[in-house]
């Protein structure tokens, strides 16, 4: 706990988390780059993320899907 995460993630790294509490989720993480400039407060950002949306189709109307419904899939 007492590393960087600079010092740990370098641009291009990827790590794959798998929680599991009953039904297993996995997420990709991957570095894309590290910001850099001074903090502008006592609590700076030390990691930021995004999420990118899976490409899925609805089954009804084959428009990007905007959620999913994992009973079904």
């Amino acid at each position: 706990m007492s590393r960087k995460i600079d010092d740990v993630f370098s641009s291009g790294i990827e790590v794959t988390h798998i929680y599991n509490y009953g039904t297993s989720s996995e997420t990709l993480l991957k570095t894309v780059s590290v910001r850099e400039g001074q903090p502008l407060t006592g609590k700076p950002i030390y990691l930021m993320a995004r999420n990118k949306l899976p490409e899925v189709e609805c089954s009804e109307c084959n428009t990007m899907a905007g959620w999913l419904n994992g009973a079904n899939g």
